[in-house]
């Protein structure tokens, strides 16, 4: 159970990142998928290497692809197609897409919230810190202490709901702003990205004081971050439309509906994934979504930069500079 600190902490990071995201994609000109796959690989090693060190970092280098560059990094590529996908009409397609991610990250979001205590510590350990238990004491999982490894339904369910309404409260102030015919203009000015960098530097200052982002870590993930700050950079083109260029009617008409029924679909598909018990190999959930996670972290860097050479080689082939 996290204390009032962290949950401080996260309250002032998430926010600030989320800031720093959205001066990128603007400073850069973000233009299409793989410049979104590249801000979110950001996102994910910056949540990793400063927001939640304590649980992304726990065994490496494994959990630098399976957590850091794997689920935060996929997690935070849906939340900002998410985020896009609201700025624009929505269509048949676009709706289905919506719907349909829904589902898969609400059974994802089940079977993870309801092993995820096992699957942090070991079985014995966490029944030794939740009892008190003096190490070196076996304790065999069985009965009451069967139910002890499992967060319990309600508590995901609430956490959910938390962050549904979160989600709302945000797409009401943005079509309030849409309606009184202000743009949104995500650069954020001099003073706010001072704030922003401030906030960010002190918190990695902090975890590196209280050795929780090892040395490590800092230099594999520091360099994936730098890598991928220059795939946004050289794709960046002075002309042509970006992502960024239709959030001035954020969000569409309709947001709310759309908003509920995706909710129902995510609650419904975790309260399913919950109830999914753990097996062997390919009938294990767990293993299925540990390896879509540990594949997307092994892939999207290097599928990015192979896109971005790519495109390079046909432009220069074009201008007959090879």
């Amino acid at each position: 159970m996290r204390g009032a600190g962290d949950w401080l902490i996260r309250l002032i990071a998430y926010p600030a990142l989320a800031a720093l995201l959205l001066e990128i994609a603007a400073r850069f000109r973000m233009r299409d998928l793989f410049g979104l796959m590249a801000l979110a690989g950001i996102y994910g090693l910056l949540n990793g290497l400063l927001i939640n060190p304590d649980t992304t970092l726990v065994d490496i280098p494994r959990t630098w692809f399976t957590r850091v560059m794997g689920a935060q990094s996929l997690m935070g590529l849906l939340m900002l197609s998410l985020f896009f996908a609201f700025s624009r009409r929505f269509t048949r397609t676009k709706l289905i897409s919506l719907f349909t991610s829904a589902g898969i990250v609400g059974t994802f979001y089940g079977v993870w919230g309801r092993w995820a205590v096992e699957l942090q510590m070991g079985v014995t350990e966490f029944i030794q810190a939740r009892f008190g238990i003096p190490d070196g004491v076996a304790y065999g999982v069985t009965g009451v202490e069967a139910d002890i490894r499992q967060t319990a339904l309600i508590t995901l369910l609430l956490y959910a709901v938390a962050l549904i309404l979160i989600i709302t409260a945000l797409c009401f102030l943005l079509s309030r702003r849409a309606d009184d015919g202000q743009p949104l203009n995500l650069r954020l000015s001099r003073r706010a990205l001072a704030l922003v960098l401030l906030i960010l530097v002190g918190l990695f200052a902090l975890r590196l004081l209280t050795f929780v982002t090892d040395t490590l870590s800092l230099m594999v993930l520091g360099t994936f971050i730098l890598i991928s700050l220059g795939v946004l950079y050289y794709q960046q083109r002075k002309t042509g439309g970006t992502l960024l260029d239709s959030l001035g009617s954020l969000p569409v008409r309709g947001w709310l509906i759309v908003v509920i029924v995706m909710s129902v679909v995510f609650i419904i598909a975790a309260i399913i994934g919950y109830g999914l018990e753990r097996g062997t190999g390919a009938d294990d959930p767990i293993f299925v979504i540990t390896n879509i996670f540990t594949s997307y972290g092994l892939f999207w860097l290097p599928a990015v930069c192979l896109v971005l050479a790519a495109r390079a080689f046909i432009r220069l082939s074009r201008q007959g500079k090879l």
